[in-house]
Order: C-alpha cells, then structure tokens, then sequence
C-alpha cells in the first residue's frame, strides 16, 4: 500500500472523527508507522480540552449541559484516537443520563476515557465500581439478603462473554458475589464497599468456587476463552468493517492473548491488518449522527460551536438524528450501519448540513474551502469540495449531479457565484449516500 493522503484521511477517519485536513496532512507527514504510532501513544500528547472544558460554564447536574460537556471532549481533543475509543467504550459499558444523574455520567465517561486504551481486566474491575453503572443496572441494590440479578446477567450477556457461554445459576452465583457495593456521594461521587451487605458464603461461578467477591467476578470473565474472541470481534466491527475477517480475528485475539488483555496491543495490531487498508473495507461503515456532526465539524474548523450555547445547539441536532449523547436507548447500546439509514435521521442530516452552510459560519466556510483554489468551473469547485471533505470517492451520478447543480443558471467562477454554489453544492455533498459512510 502506497502512503498517501486518502490513506492519511481513512486512518484519522477510522481512528478519530476525521479532523481537520491540517490535522490529515500531519499524519501522513508522519509516514504510515509514524502517524499509527503518534495516534496509539496519545497520553504523550498534550490535551488542553481537559482543562477548557471547565471554563464553557456548563451545569453538568443538567441532561444537556452534561451531553454538551461530552460532545466538547470529543471535538476539541488532540487526542482521535482516545475519544474515539472513549465513544466506542460508552457504546459497549452502557449507562444513560435517561435514567442515572448527569454528573455521574460525565464521571464514568472520564473512567472510560482513563481505561479507554489500558488493560482490559483493570477496565473491568473500574467498571463495576463505577456509580453511573452501580446506579444504571441497579447493583447498588443488590445485598445479601436481596440478591439483584440485572447487573450480573448484563455483564455476562453484553459486557463480557456472551450468550451461551453462562448458565442462569452462573447468574445467581455472580449476583450474589458482586453483592456490597453502593455510591458514596463525595465528592467526587464514587463506588464503595460495605462489608455487612455483601454475602460471604461459598458460591461457585463458571467452574471456579470460592467467597467470590466482584474482583474474582472480574478476573473469572477476563479469563474465560469467550472473551477475547467477543471483545475483539467488537472493535473489528467497529474499526475495520462489520463482516469479520476469520484470519484476522485470530490474528487480534492472539494479540490480546499475548498481551494480558492490552487495548493499545490489540489496536496496533487492528491498524495493521489488510482489511483496515484495504479498498473493499473503504465505506463499509455507515457514519452514526455522532461520527456523521463530528466529522463535519472537525473538517470545517467550526470553532463557533466551542461555546456552551453552540454545543447544546448540536445536541438538540444530534437528537433529531436519533443519537443523544449520554443517551443510548438501552443497555445494548447505540444502533450500529443500515440502523442509521432511515428517512427521518437522514433528513436531519441534511437539515444540520444547511444549518451549517447558510448559517453564521457558512461565509467563513466558503472562503475556507475555496480561497486560493481554481474554481473557475462547476467540476474543479466540485472535486475540490470532495477532496476537501474526505478525500471522498463520488459515483459518476453523485460527482454529476453536484457538477449540474453548480452549472444551473450559469457558473463562470465570479465571486458571487462561488458563494452561493459553494453553499449549496457543499450542502448536497454533505447529505450524498457517499458522505453517510467511511
């Protein structure tokens, strides 16, 4: 595979939200191993977002501004690759601020954002302690005397190894040694153990007996030969294409083998697969109204949406297209490809796409794309805008219809006319079946 800038794009793409072209010229600036390298070690990487964040004023106790406070972390960090695992972790460790307070979650999501690349048996033993997922799954209730099963069952059937690798007694057993735990308010808000509501007699789960206690919970899971194979297929699916490459599953479970459960292990070794590169995996990948917002955002340099205001305002755009951040419908998560495709969530793409071209911003945006450049025809402003915006690969009816777009009425280039074509033929780019995957 030759190093290129389509190759530097896809990269960021898969492994962030997709970035600015400043930021797709200084990965492949890097060289290949350079640019897999800078986005794996990204504790090495200032992050100012951390600290920013604090000064837009939001009240994280409120929905909103605790979702807005999450979409910042993800638009303004230096690190793709961090916020992108911290997305994928929140997709699968689910918690929603539908039904846990606010605070909590913005708690958990920085728990994840810590654990996001680490080892994964610590991960799961700062899981299960966190209050956001004591509160959501109700093992804050569970005592010894009152064993709570919900917890326990999601672990095994979502978080962890699967259905059909657990019985329903490993269920009560798991329960009944995961007893003890509640939140202590802080602050901070935290898990804590209380000695008198755990259950100390003998429980045996999946082979092993002993007075199990969540810790032995956790390390029983991570070493169960399910979960590596579960987890991994999880991250191929989510990074590389949703149809599972045989081969390279094994390649990435023995890397994790290999590693004790290491995520940077794993996904040095993901980045390197042929499937990651190869073409027939390009655009396999249907964007979710998060990586679809972000995508648009980081690529045109919107900084307006830095402002609290801004930031509830993509909120409520997120909303409408079906993904509240903090808010997955239920405990499996956020729908993944075709889910996306439907009319309505499609056409609150388009609506955020013209919102932002005949916006505020859209003069800006204009002479961002266009200043400098040869438009002085419909096709050079059209492959500019798809060069701009991706590099995106149009089909030949896509690249035509935005060619007779700009055409209609006359187009000779004059200033007048790169403003408003570039408005609307950027706002038809942005909502093409092209521009809906990665």
């Amino acid at each position: 595979m030759a190093w290129d800038i389509d190759n530097a794009a896809h990269l960021l793409r898969r492994a962030g939200f997709g970035g600015s072209m400043a930021q797709v010229q200084q990965l492949y600036g890097l060289g290949q191993e350079g640019a897999i390298a800078y986005l794996l070690n990204y504790e090495s990487v200032p992050d100012p977002a951390a600290q920013s964040v604090n000064a837009l004023g939001l009240d994280v106790t409120k929905p909103f501004d605790a979702a807005a406070w999450m979409l910042y972390r993800l638009l303004a960090s230096a690190r793709p690759l961090q916020e992108k695992l911290t997305w994928f972790w929140h997709g699968h460790f689910t918690s929603s601020v539908v039904d846990v307070p606010p605070a909590l979650m913005v708690v958990q999501n920085e728990t994840w954002r810590t654990y996001a690349n680490g080892n994964f048996s610590a991960f799961l033993k700062a899981m299960y302690k966190d209050p956001a997922m004591l509160d959501y799954l109700d093992n804050r209730l569970n005592v010894a005397s009152s064993p709570n099963e919900n917890f326990a069952r999601e672990l095994m059937e979502l978080f962890t190894i699967g259905i059909g690798n657990y019985t329903e007694t490993d269920v009560k057993q798991a329960a009944r040694a995961l007893t003890g735990w509640i939140i202590s308010p802080g602050p901070p808000p935290v898990g804590a153990f209380v000695a008198s509501r755990h259950d100390n007699g003998s429980k045996t789960l999946l082979g092993v007996t002993g007075n199990l206690n969540g810790d032995n919970v956790m390390d029983i899971l991570f070493a169960h030969p399910a979960l590596a194979p579960r987890i991994c297929t999880k991250l191929y699916q989510f990074f590389v294409r949703p149809d599972v490459n045989a081969g390279e599953l094994s390649t990435l479970v023995s890397s994790w083998t290999s590693s004790n459960g290491n995520i940077k292990t794993v996904m040095n070794t993901l980045f390197h697969l042929p499937s990651f590169w190869a073409a027939e995996s390009r655009n396999t990948l249907v964007k979710s109204p998060m990586e679809f917002t972000l995508g648009v955002v980081q690529r045109l340099q919107l900084a307006l949406l830095v402002d609290a205001n801004n930031l509830r305002l993509g909120v409520t755009l997120l909303n409408n297209m079906g993904q509240f951040p903090f808010g997955p419908p239920d405990v499996a998560g956020y729908p993944q490809g075709q889910e996306w495709a439907g009319t309505s969530p499609l056409l609150a793409r388009y609506n955020f796409a013209n919102l932002i071209m005949y916006g505020a911003a859209g003069a800006t945006i204009v002479n961002q794309l266009t200043q400098g450049q040869d438009v002085s025809t419909a096709a050079k402003l059209v492959d500019l805008l798809a060069a701009q915006m991706g590099p995106i690969t149009l089909t030949t009816a896509s690249r035509q219809a935005l060619i007779n777009y700009v055409n209609s009425g006359g187009y000779s280039g004059t200033a007048s006319q790169v403003s408003v074509k570039t408005r609307g033929a950027q706002h038809l780019l942005l909502s093409t079946p092209e521009y809906q995957v990665q």
